[in-house]
């Protein structure tokens, strides 16, 4: 279930941050799980939980608290105010992990590095990020383009188009005060993938796919799913014998988060159409083949 109402999101989160910030007693590495949003980063906080030698910092960075309004291009080019970048991630203890959605960038992968952090990278079908776009959106009233999609647009197939291609103008539709917690610009999935393709080659990074992770109940495997995890528990240090994490894994709290629908592996399938499908390949250029994903690819 979202939780709508900003203040009590702000008041728990204050209260969170600032316990974990006290926490100089822990040990072991310090972890950023980061990912395309909607891509799972929840599914795999929500394993991490729980893990022996390891806590959340309770934190979850976002493009915009790193990037000063001066540094902002309007090309769509970007660099890191490092002094933002250290505001954030510096309250992160040992033995505890943040998460958030970060493009690349190799001030911030270097700093990441240099700073003791390990850093888990997550990656969706991007035909399924689509589908999990349109869900977020309706689902959750306090996000800048919830009322026009459902209000304006109304009908699904041109909503996940825009989910698609993007929407240039958010600003227009946030209100007045909300926390900006999003970019202006709602950025189309190609697009945004690009941002983030610097991850996957990047030495401080491990790279998990979505459909790996997911498990039986989203279509996927168990025995991947150990595997993956077990490949992720072992780069970020954490001592865990097979059995304590299949444990987890099995727990029910492993496989649902706040913002965590259903997230069957290919279940765009069942809501993308013919017109939606085209309109995704034309943008999904050769230069993205490094995520792994076989969608028809245009040059």
């Amino acid at each position: 279930m979202f939780v709508q109402s900003d203040f009590l999101r702000s008041l728990y989160f204050m209260l969170a941050k600032s316990y974990a910030r006290s926490a100089f007693w822990s040990s072991g590495e310090k972890i950023l799980i980061n990912s395309v949003p909607k891509a799972g980063t929840h599914m795999v906080t929500s394993v991490f939980q729980g893990l022996p030698n390891l806590m959340p910092a309770y934190r979850h960075v976002r493009m915009p608290d790193l990037v000063s309004s001066e540094l902002a291009a309007k090309d769509g080019k970007f660099t890191v105010d490092l002094k933002l970048v250290n505001k954030e991630f510096s309250p992160v203890r040992r033995g505890q992990f943040c998460s958030g959605h970060m493009f690349y960038n190799a001030d911030l992968d270097n700093y990441l590095g240099d700073n003791g952090f390990k850093t888990l990278f997550i990656i969706r079908d991007p035909r399924d990020v689509v589908i999990s776009r349109y869900n977020y959106i309706l689902g959750l009233k306090r996000h800048p383009l919830h009322d026009f999609f459902k209000n304006e647009l109304k009908d699904k197939s041109r909503i996940l188009d825009v989910c698609i291609s993007g929407f240039d103008d958010v600003s227009k539709f946030r209100k007045p005060g909300r926390k900006k917690f999003t970019d202006s610009r709602f950025v189309g999935v190609a697009e945004q993938y690009k941002k983030y393709a610097g991850w996957i080659s990047s030495k401080n990074c491990l790279v998990l796919k979505f459909e790996e992770l997911r498990g039986v109940n989203g279509g996927g495997s168990e025995e991947l799913r150990f595997e993956k995890f077990k490949e992720a528990i072992d780069f970020i240090g954490v001592d865990i014998d097979d059995d304590s994490l299949k444990d987890k894994l099995d727990s029910k709290g492993s496989h649902k988060s706040a913002t965590f629908l259903k997230g069957d592996i290919g279940g765009w399938s069942k809501h993308l159409s013919a017109e939606n499908i085209n309109l995704l390949e034309n943008i999904w250029t050769s230069d993205l083949a490094s995520f792994g994903y076989s969608i028809n690819v245009k040059k």
